[in-house]
């Protein structure tokens, strides 16, 4: 169950600096490193540890992309992204909710598209609303139909009754990448070139070259 998704790729852009020091938001960096995490992780996302199906760029590498087959941001416009806690931030936390299959229904075992889009669009305004009292509405560009972007639980999928039954299961498993990304995170500036380490280790994976 635990085969590779060898058909994901991935773009993570997280830009915590800003010329303004009082606009920088450090915890961006923090969330592409989390949701690196779950994506290689093989009892969640599945993806190959490899830099041709995921590529990270944090702060100065953050140059315009081109185009994609779908983009997500955040938040619309001028809005503003908020935090969560100290660990992530209000998009990523949900994010990582919905690799899990908070809009799956049962026996899925596949995340689509649109799974992610239904459960951000409808989770980041209630919290940002109910955390800050703040408007924040997550974006989402495509320019291709709906399809698979990760296994389900490393391809086991949603069991009988659903999310209900593994939400706090995947609430551990965000709280545990968490800790990873803040005992370990400050170390990693660029996941790109930590692949050459000997040894590392992120959420739930130890890689050894």
């Amino acid at each position: 169950m635990n085969d590779k998704f060898t058909q994901g790729y991935a773009l993570l852009i997280g830009v915590g600096e800003s010329a303004y020091s009082k606009l920088s938001l450090p915890v961006t960096v923090k969330d592409t490193q989390a949701i690196y995490a779950a994506l290689i992780d093989p009892e969640l996302c599945a993806y190959p540890d490899h830099q041709e199906h995921i590529r990270v760029l944090n702060n100065q590498e953050a140059t315009r992309q081109g185009k994609g087959r779908v983009v997500f941001t955040s938040s619309e416009g001028e809005q503003k992204s908020w935090i969560k806690d100290e660990s992530n931030s209000i998009y990523t936390y949900h994010f990582l909710e919905a690799l899990q299959g908070a809009a799956n229904k049962p026996g899925d075992t596949e995340v689509k598209v649109s799974n992610l889009m239904n459960h951000l669009s409808k989770a980041v305004p209630e919290t940002a609303s109910r955390l800050h009292n703040a408007e924040q509405i997550p974006h989402f560009d495509m320019d291709a139909g709906d399809f698979v972007i990760a296994k389900l639980r490393g391809g086991k999928g949603l069991p009988s009754k659903g999310w209900e039954e593994v939400q706090l299961q995947a609430i551990q498993k965000i709280n545990k990448i968490a800790d990873t990304i803040n005992q370990y995170g400050k170390f990693i500036t660029n996941i790109n070139e930590v692949r050459d380490v000997q040894n590392f280790h992120i959420g739930d994976v130890i890689n050894k070259n």
